[in-house]
């Protein structure tokens, strides 16, 4: 089997692969990637340890002369050997022991691995299984996907896999479809624009998978599909997989089985009080307060109080006080008094960089929700602290 492959689409497609390669792994057979070409054409297929994440791209080559083979290599061994490659590079397995690369009159021959060394990956892939139409499905443009991503990925923990705050929910439905993160202590969903299939369904997902499927380089125009599959695991039974397809790029990510609490219920129902501020000045007057706020008696908290006029303000018995005073809009109900942790308002207001943000509020000791002024799609809801007498 042999392909050849422009070098700048081989550079570029290695580099895209990189990151799904696991390294410092205690299984070496991680650190190798799948080299397929069949009549679906030619890809590369990394599998990523830690979360059982299988990602493939395609490799723009041409193929003879059976147009068919698969050949397990080192990554790494394959990036070094072709990083300085020029014009056509080609790669041939004649059999499952070595793999020749060779390009401008310069050639390499590196160890190969046999196919039944690496992972047993599913054996269907999203796009091939057109004709098996996927009913739990949605699509969206990816940048509505990048943008739901980062404003929720912020709020989730670092707990182990077992733990539902590491992971990212796809609550999808016929009516209204969300995604959703929390760590227990704060919690952020955004409403998702597009088309989803004949029914709902949720898919529970790790995180920083997710976020890497968001940090893939492709057009943001270009429409992703996302959606819940079961697919058939070497043992002959059914796994529930998230899939997802974006230029031709196709992946599954197992789908987290620890239960997620019913989100919709920590969202309050009436918020009487609401004001309006410059995201960007309230953002810069915490941060200024860090000094105080980060000090080991600090609480890490700001409070935040005030009508027309917001003040913002800090305490620590080591080190005294902070505070700085803003313009707000009132917009409705009782003078806001409240304390919210320094770290979760910074990372929120960082998510409307140039925006008018809205807090609305009710009782001290009520969850605060900050939205977008002129955008009510992405929601951030912060859990107060307790106030010193």
């Amino acid at each position: 089997m042999k392909l050849t492959i422009d070098s700048k689409n081989l550079t570029d497609t290695l580099k895209a692969v990189k990151p799904w390669v696991s390294t410092k792994c205690r299984i070496p057979i991680m650190e190798y990637i799948r080299i397929d070409a069949d009549n679906h054409g030619a890809h590369f297929t990394a599998y990523e340890f830690n979360s059982g994440a299988a990602i493939r791209f395609p490799i723009n080559a041409d193929s003879y002369p059976s147009g068919y083979g698969t050949c397990i290599v080192r990554f790494r061994d394959l990036q070094d050997v072709t990083n300085k490659s020029t014009g056509e590079v080609a790669i041939e397995f004649d059999d499952i022991a070595k793999l020749t690369v060779s390009y401008d009159s310069t050639s390499f021959i590196l160890k190969a691995k046999s196919v039944g060394e690496f992972v047993n990956l599913p054996n269907a892939w999203y796009a091939q299984s057109s004709d098996d139409a996927c009913t739990e499905s949605f699509a969206t443009r990816f940048s509505e996907f990048v943008r739901a991503v980062d404003h929720v990925h912020i709020a989730t923990g670092n707990d182990p896999r077992k733990n539902f705050t590491s992971g990212i929910l796809f609550d999808v439905n016929p009516g209204e479809s969300f995604a959703v993160g929390t760590d227990g202590r704060r919690l952020h969903f955004v409403s998702l624009s597009g088309v989803i299939a004949d029914q709902g369904w949720i898919a529970l997902v790790d995180a920083d998978i997710v976020r890497k499927i968001s940090r893939l380089n492709v057009d943001a125009n270009d429409p992703i599909q996302i959606g819940r599959r079961y697919i058939e695991n070497s043992a002959g039974g059914d796994e529930c997989m998230f899939a997802f397809e974006v230029d031709d790029i196709e992946g599954f990510v197992p789908v987290m089985d620890t239960p997620y609490p019913e989100w919709r219920a920590v969202v309050p129902e009436s918020l009487p009080g609401a004001l309006e501020i410059a995201s960007d000045a309230l953002y810069k007057s915490i941060d200024r307060l860090a000094p105080i706020c980060k000090a080991d008696d600090g609480r890490d908290y700001v409070k935040l109080s005030g009508n027309g006029t917001l003040t913002v303000s800090a305490h620590a018995e080591s080190k005294g006080d902070g505070q700085s005073t803003l313009k707000c809009d009132h917009i409705s109900g009782n003078d806001l008094l409240v304390g919210l942790n320094y770290s979760f308002m910074l990372d929120t207001l960082k998510l409307h960089k140039g925006e008018t943000v809205r807090l609305t509020f009710a009782d001290a000791l009520d969850p605060v929700m900050i939205r977008s002024a002129h955008d009510d799609t992405r929601t951030s809801i912060l859990m107060p602290v307790r106030l010193p007498e």
